[in-house]
C-alpha cells in the first residue's frame, strides 16, 4: 500500500545531540513514515549554516550508496578529501567504500539523502579523526 507524506509531518531527530542547527527528516528509514522499504532509506537533513560540528567524522558504507540533492541552499561535501560544493538543483552521488561527509553549510540547507540497500545494517563506519584532521589542507580559515 503506498504512503503519502508531508514533510512538515514527518518523524525528527536531532543529528548531533544538542545540535538545533541540523535536523534529519525520517522519510524511509525503520523511524520513518515508511518503515518496510526494501531497496533504500531517504531523509531530509535541515542545516542551518554552522550547523556541521567541527569534530564531525567522515564515514564510508561497505555496500550502500549514497546520493545527495539540495533541494535548497548551498553545501560542501567531502568525499575521499575532495570537496564538492553543491548548490539548490544539484546531486552527488558516492559509490560504496568511499570515505564522505557533509562538511560545511554555506547557506541555510535542505538536502535530500537517498541511501540504497536499507538491509544491509550496520553499514555504516566512522573514520577515525575528524575530517579537519583528515584533510587539514581543505581546512577553511
Amino acid at each position: 500500500m503506498a504512503v503519502a507524506m508531508k514533510l512538515y509531518e514527518t518523524p525528527t531527530r536531532n543529528r548531533y545531540e544538542g545540535n538545533e542547527r541540523w535536523i534529519t527528516r525520517l522519510l524511509v528509514e525503520k523511524n520513518g513514515v515508511v518503515r518496510n522499504a526494501k531497496d533504500f532509506v531517504v531523509f531530509i537533513q535541515d542545516v542551518k549554516a554552522g550547523g556541521v560540528p567541527r569534530d564531525k567524522t567522515l564515514h564510508y558504507h561497505r555496500k550502500k550508496e549514497t546520493l545527495f540533492f539540495v533541494l535548497s541552499g548551498r553545501c560542501i561535501v567531502n568525499v575521499e578529501g575532495k570537496e564538492y560544493e553543491l548548490e539548490e538543483n544539484s546531486a552527488l552521488w558516492i559509490p560504496s567504500g568511499e570515505k564522505h561527509g557533509l562538511t560545511k553549510v554555506l547557506e541555510d540547507a535542505k538536502i535530500l539523502e537517498v541511501l540504497s540497500d536499507s538491509g544491509l545494517i550496520p553499514d555504516k563506519f566512522e573514520c577515525d579523526r575528524p575530517w579537519h584532521e583528515e584533510y587539514p589542507e581543505l581546512e577553511l580559515a
